[in-house]
């Protein structure tokens, strides 16, 4: 099994990045031939409080490097 992790930092305009990702972006990546399954994560602060660095990760995994 291979996993491949994208991580976004915060966009400046949060609901149109989100309109683009959810409606456009993911959707295509669901699509790429021998994706197995995808996890989007948003994530919503830093262990030590206060928004963390990033806005939102998506894991997708494969069968091998093949694919």
């Amino acid at each position: 099994m291979v996993k491949l992790i994208a991580i976004y930092k915060h966009p400046q305009n949060k609901e149109a990045f989100d309109k683009h990702y959810f409606e456009t972006h993911a959707p295509l990546t669901a699509k790429i031939p021998g994706l197995r399954k995808m996890e989007v994560t948003r994530i919503v602060g830093s262990p030590m409080g206060g928004e963390g660095k990033y806005y939102l990760m998506c894991e997708m995994y494969y069968d091998d490097h093949e694919h």
